[in-house]
């Protein structure tokens, strides 16, 4: 596999389901997730962002590279990731894969529609 793989295995227990059982931050989400939330903080791993005011928070659509792909298997299937951080500071990653395009779609709509909405007061 690849080094940003071998890096989270070497810092986080990950179990033999890819998921990550360290407590904290990425706590229950795939091996991935400290990866891509990474890369949305170093400026390079959204490829759309949506902040909702209603919320207060910022979303972030991934759409996984070939490289990605190639350093996780278990995004093979992927054809995009919802991102968010909560208010606790937990990362979390809404995940969408070949067969789920139309509920990916409607779930950027549905982001689209919401971050363009001011707040009433």
């Amino acid at each position: 596999m690849g080094k940003e793989r071998d890096k989270i295995l070497a810092e986080f227990d990950v179990d033999e389901h890819g998921i990550i059982r360290t407590l904290g931050k990425f706590e229950g989400e795939m091996i991935y997730a400290p990866y891509i939330y990474g890369t949305i903080m170093d400026g390079g791993g959204g490829d759309e962002s949506y902040y909702l005011p209603q919320e207060d928070r910022m979303y972030d659509v991934v759409i996984p590279t070939a490289s990605e792909k190639a350093d996780f298997p278990e995004l093979a299937d992927v054809i995009g990731l919802i991102c968010w951080t909560s208010d606790q500071g937990f990362f979390y990653i809404e995940t969408y894969t070949e067969g789920d395009e139309a509920k990916f779609n409607a779930a950027i709509a549905e982001l689209e529609e919401l971050a363009s909405e001011d707040i009433e007061e």
